[in-house]
């Protein structure tokens, strides 16, 4: 068995208090943000291609990312030789902010991260790569040689059930999408069945695709395509069949701006639809939520502390944004925007 940690929450994180908006609301007017979490350490890692990256638990009161963490150490940060890292997947209470599970690999690593984690789409399942004790990154995927390690699946929402593969050859991918109705999960870069950890020789790509994505995306059902169309500064809603445009949605980036991204996010029932856009030169997120079937703006915001992965509540009130902490120490979080 691969070592993992699995920590439950220790008393000073239960004792911390609902972390106010105050300091995102002063770049954003009655922005609807209802609370602001971070974790000490946990930091946001969109290099990792794990998605979805944060999701709301079924039943909405507890929330789960996938990121990186940094070893505190007490010497002062240094951009030459950065810190030694690991990838982590971190529970936290939507109200209170506590810590309520955390699993990592036991071994924090330099020049690079070596397993990876994922979280599916409602919450109920976590995965990982586990690479075996004393592999620490130094194994060469040019020369042919890959490091031996496991996938394990376990179950997030206390129920039993979880599956572990046998020690194999797996390549250093960071990693991990579930697909939208979490039968299967792709991770280092095999497909396996989730109910019983089975190879699957392929998967149906349609099935495969997923709500969250950059520049163009579909809704759950593959009825609605979202796009970004550059040349009008606008989005862009169309049928996913025909191609027929139903819809352009308000906004007010401007034809001329220079957008990075941007991400967008259908809600579950493919109601709603996030968008979050930088703005090239900018260090604000813009961040735009619509209602889908009439048009009408939900939400239109931009912040600094903004980053672009993002989760739905089951029932589409509550839609949660990683938001970047002032330091190290402090960590990444979210921030949980409730919406009428």
């Amino acid at each position: 068995m691969g070592a993992i940690v699995v920590v439950a929450a220790v008393a000073w994180w239960s004792s911390r208090e609902l972390r106010p908006c105050e300091r995102l609301d002063r770049w954003l007017d009655r922005s609807g943000c209802v609370a602001v979490h971070h974790v000490p350490g946990f930091v946001g890692n969109d290099a990792l291609r794990s998605f979805p990256a944060i999701a709301f638990a079924p039943d909405g009161k507890h929330l789960s990312m996938v990121g990186t963490e940094v070893q505190r150490t007490d010497r002062p940060e240094d951009d030459k030789q950065p810190p030694p890292q690991r990838t982590a997947l971190v529970t936290i209470d939507a109200a209170s902010g506590a810590l309520t599970g955390h699993t990592a690999e036991v071994s924090y690593l330099r020049g690079g991260l070596a397993g990876t984690l994922g979280v599916s789409w409602t919450g109920r399942y976590a995965a990982g790569v586990f690479f075996e004790p004393g592999w620490r990154g130094t194994a060469s995927e040019d020369d042919g040689t890959l490091p031996k390690g496991r996938v394990r699946l376990w179950r997030l929402d206390g129920r039993p059930g979880g599956w572990e593969s046998p020690v194999m050859e797996l390549p250093r991918v960071q990693g991990m999408i579930f697909s939208l109705d979490e039968t299967a999960v792709e991770a280092a870069g095999l497909w396996w069945d989730v109910r019983t950890g089975k190879r699957l020789q392929s998967r149906d790509q349609e099935a495969w695709g997923r709500r969250w994505g950059a520049r163009e995306v579909a809704s759950a059902d593959g009825t609605v395509k979202a796009a970004w169309d550059s040349k009008a500064g606008q989005v862009t809603l169309s049928d996913a069949r025909s191609g027929k445009v139903l819809r352009a949605l308000p906004g007010d980036l401007g034809p001329d701006a220079d957008v990075i991204g941007p991400w967008f996010h259908f809600s579950p029932s493919g109601r709603r639809l996030s968008m979050i856009a930088t703005l090239r030169g900018s260090d604000d997120a813009a961040l735009r939520v619509w209602d889908v079937g009439s048009g009408s703006r939900l939400l239109n915001l931009a912040s600094p502390l903004l980053r672009t992965r993002s989760a739905w509540s089951p029932d589409e009130r509550v839609l949660a944004v990683e938001a970047a902490g002032d330091s190290r120490e402090e960590g990444s979080g979210v921030a949980l925007f409730r919406l009428p």
